[in-house]
Protein backbone atom coordinates (compact mmCIF):
# COMPACT_ATOMS: atom_id res chain seq x y z
CA UNK A 1 0.00 0.00 0.00
CA UNK A 2 1.02 3.41 -0.85
CA UNK A 3 1.58 6.17 2.14
CA UNK A 4 2.62 9.81 1.60
CA UNK A 5 5.86 10.60 3.36
CA UNK A 6 6.46 14.22 4.36
CA UNK A 7 9.30 16.29 5.44
CA UNK A 8 8.79 15.72 8.82
CA UNK A 9 8.74 11.68 8.07
CA UNK A 10 12.61 12.06 6.97
CA UNK A 11 13.51 14.25 9.72
CA UNK A 12 11.98 12.32 12.25
CA UNK A 13 13.70 8.63 10.84
CA UNK A 14 17.16 10.55 11.73
CA UNK A 15 18.10 12.34 8.08
CA UNK A 16 18.93 15.89 7.26
CA UNK A 17 16.87 16.72 3.71
CA UNK A 18 18.56 19.50 1.65
CA UNK A 19 16.83 21.08 -1.26
CA UNK A 20 17.64 21.11 -4.42
CA UNK A 21 14.49 23.06 -6.06
CA UNK A 22 11.40 24.02 -4.29
CA UNK A 23 9.86 21.64 -0.99
CA UNK A 24 6.16 21.33 -1.05
CA UNK A 25 5.09 23.59 1.91
CA UNK A 26 3.27 21.04 3.94
CA UNK A 27 2.36 18.66 1.17
CA UNK A 28 4.44 14.95 0.69
CA UNK A 29 7.89 14.62 -0.18
CA UNK A 30 7.44 11.11 -1.73
CA UNK A 31 5.46 8.68 -2.18
CA UNK A 32 5.56 5.15 -1.57
CA UNK A 33 7.03 2.88 1.08
CA UNK A 34 9.72 1.88 3.55
CA UNK A 35 10.20 -1.26 4.38
CA UNK A 36 13.13 -1.69 7.04
CA UNK A 37 12.80 -4.99 9.44
CA UNK A 38 15.29 -7.05 11.17
CA UNK A 39 16.01 -10.52 9.40
CA UNK A 40 18.18 -11.43 12.24
CA UNK A 41 20.48 -9.95 15.15
CA UNK A 42 22.37 -6.77 13.60
CA UNK A 43 20.96 -7.76 9.76
CA UNK A 44 18.14 -5.52 8.44
CA UNK A 45 15.78 -6.57 5.15
CA UNK A 46 15.00 -3.08 3.37
CA UNK A 47 13.07 -2.47 0.31
CA UNK A 48 11.65 0.57 -1.22
CA UNK A 49 9.49 1.77 -3.81
CA UNK A 50 9.36 5.57 -4.34
CA UNK A 51 8.24 8.52 -6.26
CA UNK A 52 9.79 11.79 -5.20
CA UNK A 53 7.30 14.82 -5.43
CA UNK A 54 9.77 17.60 -5.46
CA UNK A 55 13.75 17.63 -6.02
CA UNK A 56 16.25 16.83 -2.36
CA UNK A 57 18.88 15.53 -1.06
CA UNK A 58 18.66 12.95 2.02
CA UNK A 59 21.87 13.41 3.88
CA UNK A 60 22.56 10.44 6.95
CA UNK A 61 25.13 9.98 9.22
CA UNK A 62 26.69 6.81 9.37
CA UNK A 63 27.54 3.94 11.45
CA UNK A 64 29.80 1.21 10.44
CA UNK A 65 27.59 -1.00 8.36
CA UNK A 66 27.65 -3.07 5.27
CA UNK A 67 24.81 -2.77 2.49
CA UNK A 68 24.16 -5.27 -0.31
CA UNK A 69 21.35 -3.66 -2.23
CA UNK A 70 19.46 -4.55 -6.19
CA UNK A 71 17.93 -1.39 -7.83
CA UNK A 72 14.93 -3.32 -9.21
CA UNK A 73 13.56 -0.17 -11.08
CA UNK A 74 14.33 3.26 -11.67
CA UNK A 75 17.98 4.64 -11.03
CA UNK A 76 19.40 5.34 -7.71
CA UNK A 77 22.42 8.11 -7.01
CA UNK A 78 24.37 7.76 -4.07
CA UNK A 79 27.46 9.62 -2.36
CA UNK A 80 29.46 8.30 0.78
CA UNK A 81 32.04 10.87 1.73
CA UNK A 82 33.38 13.15 -0.46
CA UNK A 83 33.51 10.40 -3.03
CA UNK A 84 31.86 10.82 -6.43
CA UNK A 85 28.40 10.16 -6.97
CA UNK A 86 27.67 6.79 -8.15
CA UNK A 87 24.60 5.67 -10.31
CA UNK A 88 22.92 2.34 -9.75
CA UNK A 89 20.73 0.97 -12.92
CA UNK A 90 17.71 -1.28 -12.76
CA UNK A 91 18.87 -4.88 -12.05
CA UNK A 92 22.45 -3.52 -10.98
CA UNK A 93 23.96 -5.06 -7.46
CA UNK A 94 25.97 -2.39 -5.25
CA UNK A 95 28.09 -2.86 -2.30
CA UNK A 96 28.19 -0.47 0.19
CA UNK A 97 30.88 -0.10 3.31
CA UNK A 98 29.62 3.11 5.14
CA UNK A 99 32.71 3.48 8.03
CA UNK A 100 31.33 5.10 11.27
CA UNK A 101 31.21 9.13 11.42
CA UNK A 102 30.85 9.03 7.61
CA UNK A 103 28.20 10.57 5.90
CA UNK A 104 25.85 9.14 3.33
CA UNK A 105 23.98 11.33 0.67
CA UNK A 106 21.18 10.09 -1.40
CA UNK A 107 19.65 12.14 -4.86
CA UNK A 108 16.46 12.45 -5.74
CA UNK A 109 15.31 14.66 -8.78
CA UNK A 110 11.63 15.55 -9.16
CA UNK A 111 9.14 12.71 -10.39
CA UNK A 112 12.12 9.91 -9.69
CA UNK A 113 10.92 6.52 -8.81
CA UNK A 114 12.98 4.49 -7.44
CA UNK A 115 12.45 0.32 -6.23
CA UNK A 116 15.43 -1.37 -4.23
CA UNK A 117 15.75 -4.05 -1.86
CA UNK A 118 18.63 -5.81 -0.05
CA UNK A 119 20.07 -6.38 3.73
CA UNK A 120 22.47 -4.17 5.53
CA UNK A 121 24.47 -5.17 8.75
CA UNK A 122 26.70 -4.19 10.90
CA UNK A 123 29.49 -5.80 12.79
CA UNK A 124 28.17 -7.31 15.03
CA UNK A 125 26.42 -9.95 12.75
CA UNK A 126 29.98 -9.97 11.22
CA UNK A 127 31.22 -11.23 14.32
CA UNK A 128 28.44 -13.92 14.32
CA UNK A 129 29.05 -14.91 10.80
CA UNK A 130 32.52 -15.71 12.16
CA UNK A 131 31.54 -17.46 14.37
CA UNK A 132 29.50 -19.81 11.80
CA UNK A 133 31.28 -19.64 8.75
CA UNK A 134 34.83 -18.16 8.44
CA UNK A 135 35.37 -18.40 4.72
CA UNK A 136 32.62 -16.57 4.55
CA UNK A 137 33.29 -13.69 6.67
CA UNK A 138 36.57 -13.25 4.63
CA UNK A 139 35.01 -13.02 1.36
CA UNK A 140 33.12 -9.93 3.32
CA UNK A 141 36.10 -8.52 4.76
CA UNK A 142 37.36 -8.64 1.48
CA UNK A 143 34.95 -6.98 -0.07
CA UNK A 144 34.95 -4.31 2.36
CA UNK A 145 38.97 -3.62 1.74
CA UNK A 146 38.77 -3.42 -1.98
CA UNK A 147 34.85 -1.33 -2.37
CA UNK A 148 33.69 1.50 0.17
CA UNK A 149 31.10 2.36 -2.65
CA UNK A 150 31.14 -0.40 -5.12
CA UNK A 151 29.91 0.38 -9.00
CA UNK A 152 26.89 -1.35 -9.76
CA UNK A 153 26.94 -5.07 -11.26
CA UNK A 154 24.71 -6.90 -13.08
CA UNK A 155 22.91 -9.02 -10.93
CA UNK A 156 21.94 -12.61 -11.96
CA UNK A 157 18.56 -13.81 -11.92
CA UNK A 158 18.45 -15.98 -8.72
CA UNK A 159 19.18 -12.43 -6.89
CA UNK A 160 16.80 -10.10 -8.41
CA UNK A 161 14.26 -13.19 -7.87
CA UNK A 162 15.34 -13.00 -3.84
CA UNK A 163 15.38 -9.66 -3.80
CA UNK A 164 11.32 -8.85 -4.90
CA UNK A 165 10.38 -11.07 -2.08
CA UNK A 166 11.97 -9.12 1.01
CA UNK A 167 8.48 -7.05 0.74
CA UNK A 168 6.08 -10.10 0.63
CA UNK A 169 6.70 -12.52 3.88
CA UNK A 170 4.64 -15.22 4.16
CA UNK A 171 3.22 -15.13 7.35
CA UNK A 172 3.48 -14.31 11.19
CA UNK A 173 5.71 -15.46 14.38
CA UNK A 174 8.01 -18.02 14.12
CA UNK A 175 7.41 -19.18 10.68
CA UNK A 176 7.68 -15.53 9.26
CA UNK A 177 10.88 -15.23 11.47
CA UNK A 178 12.13 -18.66 9.52
CA UNK A 179 11.41 -17.30 6.10
CA UNK A 180 13.60 -13.88 7.16
CA UNK A 181 16.56 -15.71 8.51
CA UNK A 182 16.99 -17.73 5.18
CA UNK A 183 15.60 -15.49 2.32
CA UNK A 184 18.70 -12.50 4.15
CA UNK A 185 21.37 -15.47 4.14
CA UNK A 186 20.23 -16.84 0.48
CA UNK A 187 21.01 -13.01 -0.67
CA UNK A 188 23.95 -12.67 1.55
CA UNK A 189 25.50 -15.97 -0.35
CA UNK A 190 25.02 -14.62 -3.69
CA UNK A 191 25.45 -11.01 -3.51
CA UNK A 192 29.31 -12.38 -1.79
CA UNK A 193 29.81 -15.04 -5.05
CA UNK A 194 28.87 -12.69 -7.49
CA UNK A 195 31.70 -10.26 -5.69
CA UNK A 196 34.20 -13.24 -5.15
CA UNK A 197 33.18 -14.45 -9.15
CA UNK A 198 34.50 -10.60 -10.08
CA UNK A 199 37.55 -10.31 -7.77
CA UNK A 200 39.20 -13.69 -8.54
CA UNK A 201 39.21 -12.70 -12.27
CA UNK A 202 41.34 -10.21 -11.15
CA UNK A 203 45.13 -10.96 -12.15
CA UNK A 204 47.12 -11.42 -8.82
CA UNK A 205 48.75 -7.99 -8.19
CA UNK A 206 50.53 -7.96 -4.97
CA UNK A 207 53.69 -10.24 -5.28
CA UNK A 208 54.21 -10.37 -1.93
CA UNK A 209 51.17 -12.27 -0.91
CA UNK A 210 51.56 -14.70 -4.02
CA UNK A 211 54.84 -15.24 -2.37
CA UNK A 212 53.29 -15.48 0.97
CA UNK A 213 51.14 -18.28 -0.24
CA UNK A 214 52.84 -19.97 -2.48
CA UNK A 215 55.62 -20.65 0.96
CA UNK A 216 52.53 -21.55 2.57
CA UNK A 217 51.28 -24.10 0.18
CA UNK A 218 55.05 -25.26 -0.50
CA UNK A 219 56.06 -26.08 3.79
CA UNK A 220 52.43 -28.02 3.98
CA UNK A 221 53.37 -30.29 1.03
CA UNK A 222 56.59 -30.97 2.44
CA UNK A 223 56.18 -31.27 5.67
CA UNK A 224 52.32 -32.26 6.41
CA UNK A 225 52.86 -32.96 9.66
CA UNK A 226 54.25 -30.05 11.17
CA UNK A 227 51.45 -27.11 10.87
CA UNK A 228 53.65 -23.86 10.23
CA UNK A 229 53.34 -20.54 12.61
CA UNK A 230 50.52 -18.60 9.87
CA UNK A 231 51.07 -15.91 12.55
CA UNK A 232 54.48 -15.52 11.99
CA UNK A 233 54.64 -16.68 8.25
CA UNK A 234 51.63 -13.60 7.82
CA UNK A 235 53.40 -11.37 10.03
CA UNK A 236 56.94 -11.44 8.21
CA UNK A 237 55.10 -10.93 5.02
CA UNK A 238 53.60 -7.89 6.31
CA UNK A 239 50.25 -9.05 6.45
CA UNK A 240 47.66 -10.72 8.92
CA UNK A 241 47.32 -14.71 9.16
CA UNK A 242 43.29 -13.51 8.35
CA UNK A 243 44.71 -12.15 4.58
CA UNK A 244 46.53 -14.73 4.45
CA UNK A 245 43.83 -17.33 5.26
CA UNK A 246 41.66 -15.58 2.45
CA UNK A 247 44.24 -15.26 0.07
CA UNK A 248 44.89 -19.04 0.24
CA UNK A 249 41.09 -19.89 -0.30
CA UNK A 250 41.06 -17.60 -3.09
CA UNK A 251 44.59 -18.91 -5.28
CA UNK A 252 43.72 -22.59 -4.35
CA UNK A 253 40.03 -22.94 -3.69
CA UNK A 254 40.76 -24.47 -0.45
CA UNK A 255 40.95 -23.79 3.00
CA UNK A 256 44.72 -24.33 4.92
CA UNK A 257 43.42 -26.70 6.99
CA UNK A 258 41.59 -28.99 4.33
CA UNK A 259 44.53 -28.80 2.59
CA UNK A 260 46.44 -29.56 5.55
CA UNK A 261 44.56 -32.78 5.85
CA UNK A 262 44.30 -33.92 2.63
CA UNK A 263 48.60 -33.82 2.72
CA UNK A 264 48.31 -35.75 5.76
CA UNK A 265 45.98 -38.57 4.47
CA UNK A 266 48.00 -38.84 0.70
CA UNK A 267 51.04 -39.75 3.22
CA UNK A 268 49.13 -42.26 5.18
CA UNK A 269 48.16 -43.58 2.59
CA UNK A 270 51.73 -44.26 1.66
CA UNK A 271 52.65 -45.66 5.16
CA UNK A 272 49.79 -48.46 5.03
CA UNK A 273 51.18 -49.20 1.60
CA UNK A 274 54.95 -49.50 3.41
CA UNK A 275 53.50 -51.88 6.39
CA UNK A 276 55.98 -50.22 8.81
CA UNK A 277 53.62 -48.67 11.54
CA UNK A 278 50.53 -49.92 13.13
CA UNK A 279 46.99 -48.10 12.40
CA UNK A 280 47.12 -46.60 15.96
CA UNK A 281 50.30 -44.97 15.43
CA UNK A 282 49.56 -43.86 11.44
CA UNK A 283 46.07 -42.50 12.90
CA UNK A 284 48.36 -40.08 15.81
CA UNK A 285 50.56 -38.95 13.26
CA UNK A 286 47.81 -37.44 10.93
CA UNK A 287 46.55 -35.83 14.29
CA UNK A 288 43.21 -38.13 14.32
CA UNK A 289 42.51 -38.90 18.24
CA UNK A 290 41.14 -42.29 17.86
CA UNK A 291 41.75 -45.34 14.33
CA UNK A 292 37.91 -44.83 14.01
CA UNK A 293 38.05 -41.29 12.76
CA UNK A 294 40.96 -41.65 10.66
CA UNK A 295 39.28 -44.39 9.27
CA UNK A 296 36.33 -42.61 8.18
CA UNK A 297 38.20 -39.90 7.15
CA UNK A 298 40.25 -42.16 4.92
CA UNK A 299 37.36 -43.56 3.37
CA UNK A 300 35.86 -40.39 2.18
CA UNK A 301 39.22 -39.65 0.65
CA UNK A 302 39.85 -42.69 -1.05
CA UNK A 303 36.80 -44.58 -1.09
CA UNK A 304 38.71 -47.81 0.77
CA UNK A 305 39.15 -48.68 4.44
CA UNK A 306 43.06 -48.69 6.03
CA UNK A 307 42.44 -52.32 6.25
CA UNK A 308 41.90 -52.86 3.00
CA UNK A 309 44.89 -50.95 2.14
CA UNK A 310 47.05 -52.56 3.75
CA UNK A 311 45.79 -56.42 3.49
CA UNK A 312 46.26 -55.31 -0.55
Amino acid sequence: MLQDLTLDDLLLAGHDVVPLGELPDGKPLMQGRFQHREMMPGLWGTSTSCTSLASFSVTEETEEHFSFSVCLEGERRFRLGKSDDKTFLPGSLSAIVAPSGGTAIEHWQKGQHTETAGIVFDSQFLRHIEDEDEEIAEAIHSIGQRHQLADGKTAPSNLLLLARQFSDPPGYGQLNALYNRGLSLAFLAAAVALYRIHETEKPHSNHRLETCISDLRNRLLLEPFKLPDLSELAKNSGFSERRVRSAFYGRYGITVGNFLRIQRLERALDMLESGHLSLASIAHECGYSNTANFSNAFKKRFGLTPGSVRTN
